[in-house]
């Protein structure tokens, strides 16, 4: 059951059992009422207008996830220096509620997740309470699993690899090495951030287990394993993709054209090797007749010839002079113009 932490509980208990008058229970009583974190303005407006700080802060323990949470609003926006000690204090919470992220997006999230997402758009709190909150959120990846999301945005938001993590995130990398899922994979590109020679075997191995027991469709609905070995490569890691070409994708029906293009992630990331190998494969890939298109024409030799361009290696030249006979240049444009829009974005 997704209960509020217990301490916190007690405390609401030991506290504030019966320091509200009728008016204030009253409006509590309102907020279980309505079960939901959009309340009116006269409601809203008696939060804000029968509260104090101590009081709200106190209501952040209420059994009332909507009351926890209401009460943590008028924390954020009218008593924001105890923001962060309250979001500290409620990092396991997990009991969950309805919020509106967008104009037109509705998650159902917990509400140490609401905390979070409230705190890290408040500009009442520092950048110390906001590393330290960052930390505390990472250094916690499997107690707080249910936060990992927020973890894996910290991470990618560094603009450099952060020291402090590095053996956390090497530890954490090798404890789940065997059993990775989609939502670690960050974890895996952040330790090859560290570009550490060391790390390369750890790498390389999960990438083998990875590629061995998962296929394209799952691999490339992270954009994080193509990336890694793309922009950190290392020997150790063409065997993998050739493998993993040789065995799921050599005979495999895949979509290509124009719009789409489901091996377009492992094109970029094979490129990052200038080997004969990687010319071969790429020469079967424009030969196969297995891709399908859900336009008038198939785009697999388009996609080559791109991304080979992008790479600026002269190694790549005669097998684009190859190649480049035999492509739409409708298509490509096409597609060269698509990828750079997306940068655009």
């Amino acid at each position: 059951m997704k209960t509020i932490p217990a301490v916190l509980a007690i405390m609401f208990i030991l506290t504030s059992c019966n320091s509200f008058n009728k008016k204030q229970k009253d409006i509590i009583l309102e907020i279980e009422r309505q079960g939901t974190l959009y309340i009116s303005k006269d409601l809203s407006n008696d939060l804000k207008n029968n509260f104090n700080g101590h009081q709200a802060m106190d209501l952040t323990g209420h059994d009332n996830p909507y009351v926890r949470c209401l009460f943590f609003s008028l924390i954020a926006d009218h008593y924001p220096q105890s923001i962060y000690q309250t979001v500290i204090n409620h990092l396991s919470d997990t009991a969950r509620v309805d919020v509106q992220t967008s104009y037109d997006t509705m998650e159902y999230m917990t509400i140490a997740d609401y905390m979070i997402w409230k705190t890290q758009k408040s500009k009442y709190i520092s950048e110390q309470q906001r590393e330290n909150l960052n930390d505390s959120i990472i250094f916690n990846y499997d107690r707080f699993w249910y936060l990992n999301d927020n973890a894996l945005t910290i991470l990618m938001l560094s603009k450099e690899a952060k020291p402090k993590y590095y053996n956390f995130i090497r530890t954490t990398v090798i404890e789940k090495s065997k059993n990775f899922n989609i939502n670690d994979y960050y974890l895996l590109y952040y330790l090859a951030r560290f570009k550490k020679p060391e790390d390369i075997n750890i790498i390389s191995s999960v990438l083998e287990t990875i590629f061995s027991n998962e296929s394209i469709g799952n691999i490339s609905e992270s954009p994080f394993l193509f990336n890694l070995i793309r922009k950190y490569p290392s020997d150790e890691y063409l065997p993998i993709l050739l493998d993993f070409y040789s065995k799921k994708l050599r005979n495999r029906k895949s979509r290509c054209d124009e719009y789409y293009c489901e091996l377009e992630q492992f094109i970029e990331a094979l490129l990052a090797f200038p080997t004969p190998e990687t010319e071969q494969t790429l020469y079967n890939l424009s030969d196969s007749k297995l891709f399908i298109s859900q336009c008038n024409s198939g785009a697999i030799t388009e996609y080559i010839c791109f991304w080979a361009r992008k790479t600026d290696n002269s190694y790549y030249q005669p097998l684009l002079e190859n190649l480049e006979k035999r492509i739409n240049r409708k298509v490509y444009n096409k597609i060269s113009k698509t990828n750079e829009n997306l940068r655009e974005l």
